[in-house]
């Protein structure tokens, strides 16, 4: 049996989606093969006492990479990510998501992409194969 899935942004994104009302609703900016936004977590994103959840920094990681190579590439989806944690991210304190493309000379995209304390300390970074979907 074959199931077909459609690929497409219906402003509902967890991420950075304008419509999800339980969401991030991160503003990305784009330049060239890199993108960035700030995201100030609240209580809601929580793991430990006053920690940023570590699955949230997964998920901004994700964005930052995948979002990126759809925005430029179209429909895709992330096939593999390797994350390394560095430092507790802060509750409350403001953090920047960074993504960029090393490599997008074939349908397998290679990304990466950080998030950093606002003062420019790591908190974990990522690798990525970012599959584009044939349309």
């Amino acid at each position: 049996m074959t199931s077909s899935v459609v690929i497409e942004d219906d402003d509902n994104c967890f991420i950075c989606g304008s419509k999800n009302e339980h969401g991030m609703k991160l503003k990305w900016v784009i330049k060239d093969k890199e993108t960035a936004a700030d995201f100030v977590p609240d209580k809601k994103f929580q793991g430990w006492k006053n920690l940023v959840h570590g699955g949230i920094l997964c998920a901004l990681l994700d964005e930052a990479m995948t979002r990126l190579v759809g925005k430029l590439h179209g429909p895709s989806v992330t096939a593999e990510m390797t994350v390394r944690f560095l430092a507790p991210a802060v509750i409350g304190q403001k953090l920047k998501v960074e993504g960029r493309i090393v490599d997008d000379t074939k349908r397998l995209v290679i990304a990466q992409a950080q998030v950093s304390k606002e003062d420019g300390n790591p908190v974990c970074r990522a690798e990525s194969r970012v599959l584009i979907l044939k349309t």
